[in-house]
């Protein structure tokens, strides 16, 4: 049985704070879910947004999504290198679900 998570968008204060320590602790991270390379894209027409995955009080997993809004109210986000851990198979896997804000 999956335990029960709950995915939380982070506020820009708290994104920053420590958000590529945390990171780090997992060991498939990527530089492409850094706050760097978040702000980095941003100078290209990115908009960066920050979510934590919590089962209990412990992060399991996170995610930075790179959000490009077009005309007509399309847009995509991308997810380079995450989530983070990556999904695995089917027996013991985490499964996740993408959020419409």
């Amino acid at each position: 049985e999956l335990p029960l998570v709950r995915w939380r968008l982070l506020a820009a204060a708290e994104q920053l704070a420590d958000w590529d320590d945390r990171l780090r602790a997992f060991a498939d991270h990527s530089i492409y879910q850094t706050c760097a390379w978040g702000e980095h894209r941003r100078a290209m027409g990115w908009t960066p947004y920050r979510w934590a995955c919590h089962a209990g009080n412990k992060i399991i997993a996170m995610a930075q999504g790179l959000v490009r809004r077009y005309r007509c109210g399309i847009g995509v986000i991308w997810i380079p290198g995450g989530p983070v851990p990556r999904p695995r198979g089917n027996d013991g896997r985490v499964d996740y679900t993408a959020c419409r804000r």
